[in-house]
């Protein structure tokens, strides 16, 4: 509200000289920042996306871990059976050397070193079928049921009685 009804009319009523005080307010508002609560959503922030990295960090050690577990499996499985094939050809060397000494009446050397082949051949399948065993308990403790696989269970903590 002026000194009239109209701007332009209060205007000159003061421009007349009539009024000796003046006055003229301006208003203004400025927000006052919530620095506390910006700061805190900033650190929150920044803490959830170090999670989400962690995360998929986590989840691309646990992908390779199981595949190289995997892996590991696969091979021992080879690794057996190229085993049993070797088993399998020093038996039938060690079956022939021996008739050949019982027929031909050939070296005994033959014979004795067709027995430490065969002998080597087991002693890989072995091997092999340990380190297929060591792979299948990778496998499952990887998977997360090693424990259980094993018939092995924690019984809950009795309670405290009151």
């Amino acid at each position: 509200t002026g000194l009239d009804d109209d701007f332009g009319d209060s205007v000159d009523v003061l421009d007349d000289g009539d009024y000796n005080a003046w006055e003229v307010g301006l208003r203004f508002e400025v927000p006052i920042p919530n620095r506390t609560a910006r700061s805190q959503y900033a650190i929150a922030r920044q803490d959830y996306e170090r999670a989400q990295v962690r995360l998929a960090s986590l989840r691309e050690d646990i992908t390779r871990e199981m595949a190289d577990a995997l892996e590991d499996l696969k091979t021992a499985e080879a690794r057996i059976a190229k085993a049993l094939e070797a088993r399998a050809l020093a038996e039938d060397v060690l079956r022939m050397r021996t008739r050949d000494l019982e027929i031909r009446g050939l070296d005994n050397l033959e014979v004795l070193r067709a027995q430490e082949s065969l002998a080597n051949a087991e002693r890989d399948l072995v091997r092999a079928q340990t380190d297929y065993a060591t792979a299948l308990a990778n496998l499952h403790r990887v998977e997360g049921v090693l424990l259980e696989r094993k018939g092995i269970a924690f019984l809950p903590r009795p309670s405290k009685a009151p």
